[in-house]
């Protein structure tokens, strides 16, 4: 069968009346009617004895496994992409995490406390016991290992 005879069955979903309604996928009873109509508009002759039936169930039996496998394809793609936009998310909310880490290390070193400034590196951004100095995330103070010294205590300097 030429392909421009079935040039009226349309790529895709199936058209809606309202073009807000998300589009209806493309059922074996959708499919079938497509074809049918395609079929008897192309030849109209095949409709005399039922012809046209005979034709639709030959193709469908090829078509149907063929749209069950690609729906399946199409479910894996889409729940692998969910997957990566989940990773990317978490990729930059750790981002954000080192960024604010590395700023509050910055801080620490510049106001001289490199021992507070490395203790805050090692901590992956977890709180370290109470002290004076400011959390980098608010102005709360910061917690305190259980070993550290005080507000001034630089574990360097042992």
């Amino acid at each position: 069968m030429p392909r421009e005879r079935l040039a009226g069955i349309p790529d895709g979903p199936a058209p809606t009346a309202d073009p807000a309604e998300p589009p209806r996928p493309l059922n074996a009873d959708l499919i079938r009617q497509r074809l049918t109509d395609s079929l008897t508009s192309a030849w109209p002759r095949m409709a005399y004895a039922d012809h046209v039936a005979e034709v639709t169930d030959s193709v469908m039996s090829v078509v149907l496994p063929l749209t069950t496998r690609l729906g399946n394809e199409v479910s894996g793609w889409q729940s692998e992409a969910a997957q990566a936009l989940s990773d990317r998310d978490r990729a930059r909310a750790a981002a954000v995490a080192l960024e604010q880490i590395t700023a509050e290390a910055a801080r620490l070193l510049r106001a001289g406390v490199p021992g507070q400034a490395l203790a805050v590196l090692e901590s992956d951004g977890q709180p370290l016991g109470s002290c004076d100095v400011s959390s980098f995330a608010d102005d709360t103070p910061r917690a305190r290992s259980a070993g550290h010294g005080g507000a001034h205590h630089d574990p360097d300097e042992e």
